[in-house]
C-alpha cells in the first residue's frame, strides 16, 4: 500500500545488507542473489557505501524478475510459510527464494510460486519454535540456511542456534548447546564495546536518521558475532534515548544476550571501571594498533554524524589509551574512516586471520577501488566468491514493493 512503502522498503534494505553481512562472515558462504530490484529498493540499496564492492563477494543483483534471472522453474523452491511441503534438506542443485516483503499480507508469497509455477517448500521451523513464532524475519530465514550446512546439515542445531528469543522454544525439545555457542567461544576472548554516549551531540533535526543508523549498525555486529568462528564478548554502553527505545524493538533483542551480548545504560567506566584496560580506536589517535591483547576491552565510537575528533576528545577527557588501526597500509588515505560494522568485522577477521592485518583488511575494505595499488592481489579479498562457487543459492525476491501501502513505502 502506498502509505506504506518508504517504512517497508527501508526494513527491506537492512535485511538484505544484514544477510550480505552473514554471508561474508559465514564458514559456509552461500551463492546470495537479490532478483526484481528497482524502484526504491534499489534505490536504498546503491545508496550503501561499499555496495559496488559486494559483486566481488557471492553476490548478485539484478531487475530482473525471478524467472529471468533463473529461467529453469525447475531448479527454483520458493520458501514460504504457507506451503505445504516441508523441506527435508538442502539441494545444491535447487536455487531457494526467500520473499523480499515485510507488511505481512498473508500468502502473497505462495500465490507468486504458484502464479509462476514455481514449487514450493517451508522450514520445519513448527518442531522447534512455537506455533505463534514460525514466521522467521528474512535474515533469521537466511541465517536458518547458513547455519544448516555448517551444523552437519542438522535443521534442529541450526533452529535452535537462530531463533530470535529463548522463550520460543518449545517445552519439549531438549536443551541445546548450539543456542549458547557464541557465550561459551567468546568466554575470555577479545572485548568490543561500543560507546553510544554520542546522541546528545545530534542536531535535533538529524536525530531520527542518525539514529536509525547507528542502530542498524549495532544489529549488524550482533548478526556477524553470532555467526563468527571466532566471537568477541560484545557489548553497549551509554544505551539511552531513542537509540534504546529503537534497540529494544527489535524482534528477538530480549535474545541477544544469550549470545556473547551485554548492553546497559551505564557510561563507559561505569561499565568498565578499570580504564587501564581500555582503548579507544579512533582514526584521529597517533598511535597505530600493533596486535590485539585479551585483557583489553576494545571500544568503538558509536557516532555517525561526523564531527571530527570527538571520539578521541572523548577518551582524552576520561584518561583512556587510544589507538588507531593500520588501515592507512592497505587503504587509500580518503577511505581510512570505516563505518562502525566495518571496524567491528575487521577485529574479528583479525583473530580468523591468525591475526595477520592486511588479511583482515582486505577481507572487509567495502570496494576494491580502495585497496592501494602497492597492496599485492589477496586471495581472501575474494574467498567468499572461491568458497561459494558451487554451493547452495538463495535469492531473495524482490517484487513486492509495488504492493506497499504508500505512507509506509520508505520505512
Amino acid at each position: 500500500p502506498e502509505h506504506n512503502v518508504s517504512k517497508q522498503v527501508s526494513k527491506l534494505v537492512n535485511q538484505l545488507r544484514i544477510c550480505y553481512s552473514m554471508n561474508r562472515s559465514s564458514q559456509n558462504p552461500v551463492l546470495y542473489s537479490v532478483c526484481s530490484l528497482s524502484g526504491k529498493t534499489n534505490e536504498k540499496l546503491t545508496k550503501i557505501k561499499g555496495f559496488t564492492g559486494w559483486k566481488e563477494r557471492a553476490f548478485n543483483s539484478s531487475e530482473k524478475s525471478l524467472t529471468e534471472m533463473y529461467p529453469d522453474k525447475s531448479e527454483l523452491i520458493y520458501l514460504t510459510n504457507d506451503s505445504p511441503n516441508e523441506l527435508d534438506h538442502l539441494d545444491d542443485s535447487k536455487t531457494y527464494v526467500i520473499g523480499g516483503i515485510y507488511h505481512g499480507r498473508k500468502r502473497e508469497t505462495i500465490q507468486k510460486a504458484e502464479k509462476l509455477g514455481i514449487a514450493t517448500a517451508r522450514l520445519p521451523v513448527e518442531k522447534y519454535v512455537n506455533a505463534n513464532s514460525t514466521n522467521l524475519h528474512i535474515d533469521h530465514l537466511f541465517e536458518v540456511l547458513l547455519k544448516y550446512r555448517g551444523s552437519n546439515n542438522d535443521w534442529k542445531r541450526a533452529m535452535l542456534n537462530v531463533i530470535p528469543t529463548r522463550k520460543d522454544i518449545k517445552d519439549n525439545v531438549e536443551e541445546n548447546e548450539d543456542t549458547i555457542h557464541v557465550k561459551k567461544e567468546a568466554a575470555g576472548r577479545l572485548r568490543i564495546c561500543i560507546d553510544c554516549s554520542f546522541e546528545s551531540t545530534i542536531p535535533e533535526h538529524n536525530v531520527s536518521k542518525q539514529v536509525s543508523k547507528l542502530v542498524n549498525q549495532l544489529r549488524i555486529c550482533y548478526s556477524m558475532n553470532r555467526s563468527s568462528q571466532n566471537p568477541v564478548l560484545y557489548s553497549v554502553c551509554s544505551l539511552s534515548g531513542k537509540t534504546n527505545e529503537k534497540l529494544t524493538k527489535i524482534k528477538g533483542f530480549t535474545g541477544w544476550k544469550e549470545r556473547a551480548f551485554n548492553s546497559s545504560e551505564k557510561s563507559l567506566t561505569e561499565m568498565y571501571p578499570d580504564k587501564s584496560e581500555l582503548i579507544y580506536l579512533t582514526n584521529d589517535s597517533p598511535n597505530e594498533l600493533d596486535h590485539l591483547d585479551d585483557s583489553k576491552t576494545y571500544v568503538i565510537g558509536g557516532i555517525y554524524h561526523g564531527r571530527k575528533r570527538e571520539t578521541i576528545q572523548k577518551a582524552e577527557k576520561l584518561g583512556i589509551a587510544t589507538a588507531r588501526l593500520p588501515v592507512e597500509k592497505y587503504v587509500n588515505a580518503n577511505s581510512t574512516n570505516l563505518h562502525i560494522d566495518h571496524l567491528f568485522e575487521v577485529l574479528l577477521k583479525y583473530r580468523g586471520s591468525n591475526n595477520d592485518w592486511k588479511r583482515a583488511m582486505l577481507n572487509v575494505i567495502p570496494t576494491r577501488k580502495d585497496i592501494k595499488d602497492n597492496v599485492e592481489e589477496n586471495e581472501d579479498t575474494i574467498h567468499v566468491k572461491k568458497e561459494a562457487a558451487g554451493r547452495l543459492r538463495i535469492c531473495i525476491d524482490c517484487s513486492f514493493e509495488s504492493t506497499i501501502p504508500e505512507h509506509n513505502v520508505s520505512k
